[in-house]
Protein backbone atom coordinates (compact mmCIF):
# COMPACT_ATOMS: atom_id res chain seq x y z
CA UNK A 1 0.00 0.00 0.00
CA UNK A 2 1.80 3.31 -1.27
CA UNK A 3 0.76 6.71 0.23
CA UNK A 4 -2.72 8.38 -1.33
CA UNK A 5 -4.37 4.84 -2.52
CA UNK A 6 -7.11 2.88 -1.44
CA UNK A 7 -7.26 -0.67 -0.85
CA UNK A 8 -10.52 -2.78 -0.33
CA UNK A 9 -10.24 -6.63 0.89
CA UNK A 10 -13.65 -7.83 0.00
CA UNK A 11 -14.45 -11.71 -0.23
CA UNK A 12 -13.88 -14.25 -3.17
CA UNK A 13 -16.92 -15.92 -2.73
CA UNK A 14 -19.18 -12.48 -2.25
CA UNK A 15 -17.16 -10.61 -4.97
CA UNK A 16 -18.38 -13.33 -7.26
CA UNK A 17 -21.68 -13.54 -6.05
CA UNK A 18 -24.64 -12.43 -3.97
CA UNK A 19 -24.24 -14.48 -0.31
CA UNK A 20 -27.63 -13.69 1.70
CA UNK A 21 -26.74 -16.11 4.50
CA UNK A 22 -23.30 -13.75 4.77
CA UNK A 23 -20.67 -17.04 5.16
CA UNK A 24 -19.03 -16.17 2.12
CA UNK A 25 -18.32 -12.87 3.84
CA UNK A 26 -16.49 -15.02 6.71
CA UNK A 27 -12.80 -15.26 5.39
CA UNK A 28 -10.69 -13.46 7.61
CA UNK A 29 -10.59 -10.33 5.91
CA UNK A 30 -10.52 -8.57 9.67
CA UNK A 31 -7.27 -10.04 10.24
CA UNK A 32 -5.68 -9.50 7.47
CA UNK A 33 -6.59 -5.87 8.25
CA UNK A 34 -5.02 -5.99 11.68
CA UNK A 35 -1.51 -8.20 10.46
CA UNK A 36 -1.34 -4.96 7.34
CA UNK A 37 -2.13 -2.13 10.39
CA UNK A 38 0.57 -3.63 12.78
CA UNK A 39 3.36 -4.08 9.80
CA UNK A 40 2.74 -0.28 8.23
CA UNK A 41 2.92 0.69 12.24
CA UNK A 42 5.72 -1.12 13.05
CA UNK A 43 7.95 0.06 9.48
CA UNK A 44 6.96 3.68 10.42
CA UNK A 45 4.91 4.01 7.32
CA UNK A 46 1.40 4.87 9.80
CA UNK A 47 1.88 7.00 12.31
CA UNK A 48 -1.84 7.56 12.97
CA UNK A 49 -3.82 4.31 12.51
CA UNK A 50 -7.38 5.12 13.01
CA UNK A 51 -9.77 1.61 13.20
CA UNK A 52 -13.03 2.89 12.28
CA UNK A 53 -16.31 0.34 11.95
CA UNK A 54 -17.97 1.44 9.00
CA UNK A 55 -21.64 -0.94 9.73
CA UNK A 56 -23.44 2.56 10.05
CA UNK A 57 -23.02 6.22 10.27
CA UNK A 58 -23.23 6.31 13.54
CA UNK A 59 -20.10 3.89 13.98
CA UNK A 60 -17.95 5.97 11.16
CA UNK A 61 -19.33 9.04 12.88
CA UNK A 62 -17.88 7.94 16.78
CA UNK A 63 -15.27 6.32 15.34
CA UNK A 64 -14.05 9.56 13.78
CA UNK A 65 -14.82 11.38 16.23
CA UNK A 66 -12.04 9.10 18.96
CA UNK A 67 -9.22 9.63 16.21
CA UNK A 68 -9.86 13.49 15.91
CA UNK A 69 -9.24 13.06 19.75
CA UNK A 70 -6.44 10.75 19.76
CA UNK A 71 -4.79 13.61 16.96
CA UNK A 72 -5.37 16.37 19.47
CA UNK A 73 -8.41 17.99 17.39
CA UNK A 74 -10.31 18.45 20.19
CA UNK A 75 -13.21 16.68 21.86
CA UNK A 76 -16.35 18.71 20.46
CA UNK A 77 -19.29 17.37 21.46
CA UNK A 78 -20.95 16.95 18.14
CA UNK A 79 -19.53 13.73 16.52
CA UNK A 80 -20.64 15.30 13.09
CA UNK A 81 -18.38 18.14 13.81
CA UNK A 82 -15.74 15.85 14.94
CA UNK A 83 -15.76 13.71 12.20
CA UNK A 84 -15.81 16.44 9.74
CA UNK A 85 -12.57 18.03 11.74
CA UNK A 86 -10.90 14.51 11.30
CA UNK A 87 -11.70 14.41 7.45
CA UNK A 88 -9.99 17.41 7.03
CA UNK A 89 -7.17 16.69 9.02
CA UNK A 90 -6.62 13.82 6.69
CA UNK A 91 -6.50 15.55 3.60
CA UNK A 92 -3.93 18.66 4.67
CA UNK A 93 -1.34 16.24 6.98
CA UNK A 94 2.09 15.76 6.30
CA UNK A 95 2.51 13.26 8.97
CA UNK A 96 1.61 9.10 7.25
CA UNK A 97 -1.56 7.84 8.81
CA UNK A 98 -3.73 4.88 7.65
CA UNK A 99 -7.34 4.33 8.03
CA UNK A 100 -9.02 1.39 8.64
CA UNK A 101 -13.01 1.01 7.81
CA UNK A 102 -14.04 -2.32 9.23
CA UNK A 103 -17.28 -3.91 7.74
CA UNK A 104 -17.80 -0.75 5.38
CA UNK A 105 -21.78 -2.24 4.41
CA UNK A 106 -23.13 1.22 2.64
CA UNK A 107 -20.80 4.13 0.43
CA UNK A 108 -23.47 6.83 2.07
CA UNK A 109 -22.49 6.78 5.40
CA UNK A 110 -18.96 8.03 4.24
CA UNK A 111 -20.76 11.00 2.51
CA UNK A 112 -19.00 13.61 3.32
CA UNK A 113 -16.05 11.84 5.43
CA UNK A 114 -14.38 9.50 2.97
CA UNK A 115 -11.16 9.63 4.41
CA UNK A 116 -8.31 10.68 1.16
CA UNK A 117 -5.12 12.97 1.58
CA UNK A 118 -1.58 12.67 0.34
CA UNK A 119 -0.04 11.13 3.40
CA UNK A 120 -2.30 8.62 4.28
CA UNK A 121 -3.63 5.55 2.87
CA UNK A 122 -7.21 3.68 3.45
CA UNK A 123 -7.82 -0.11 3.94
CA UNK A 124 -11.47 -1.38 3.96
CA UNK A 125 -13.23 -4.55 4.64
CA UNK A 126 -16.38 -5.30 3.37
CA UNK A 127 -19.15 -8.02 2.43
CA UNK A 128 -21.04 -5.51 0.26
CA UNK A 129 -18.68 -5.36 -2.88
CA UNK A 130 -20.96 -2.48 -4.20
CA UNK A 131 -20.03 -0.37 -1.28
CA UNK A 132 -16.89 0.70 -2.91
CA UNK A 133 -17.59 0.57 -6.46
CA UNK A 134 -17.72 4.54 -6.67
CA UNK A 135 -14.49 5.47 -5.41
CA UNK A 136 -10.78 5.13 -7.38
CA UNK A 137 -10.68 1.56 -4.42
CA UNK A 138 -8.38 -1.40 -5.41
CA UNK A 139 -10.31 -4.23 -5.01
CA UNK A 140 -8.94 -7.54 -3.41
CA UNK A 141 -10.91 -10.51 -3.48
CA UNK A 142 -9.71 -13.00 -0.47
CA UNK A 143 -10.13 -16.19 -0.11
CA UNK A 144 -10.91 -18.35 2.84
CA UNK A 145 -8.18 -19.31 5.42
CA UNK A 146 -6.63 -23.01 4.27
CA UNK A 147 -7.81 -25.83 7.02
CA UNK A 148 -3.25 -25.54 8.04
CA UNK A 149 -3.73 -21.38 7.64
CA UNK A 150 -6.92 -21.71 10.39
CA UNK A 151 -5.29 -24.06 12.90
CA UNK A 152 -2.06 -21.73 12.03
CA UNK A 153 -3.90 -18.49 13.29
CA UNK A 154 -6.04 -20.00 15.73
CA UNK A 155 -2.89 -22.12 17.66
CA UNK A 156 -1.08 -18.75 17.41
CA UNK A 157 -3.68 -16.75 18.89
CA UNK A 158 -4.65 -19.18 21.52
CA UNK A 159 -1.12 -19.91 22.80
CA UNK A 160 -0.12 -16.13 23.10
CA UNK A 161 0.73 -14.99 26.39
CA UNK A 162 -2.36 -12.83 27.33
CA UNK A 163 0.18 -10.06 28.69
CA UNK A 164 2.10 -9.44 25.77
CA UNK A 165 1.20 -6.97 23.56
CA UNK A 166 1.44 -7.01 19.77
Amino acid sequence: MVPGCAVALVSAAAHASHDPAGWAGACGKTQLAAHAARSLRRAGAADVVAWVTGSSRMSVLDGYAQAAAMVGLGQAGDAGLSAARFAAWLASTRQPWLVVLDDLRNRADLDGLWPAGPAGRVLITTREPAAVESEPVRVLPTGTFSPREAVGYLSGRLTQDPGVSE
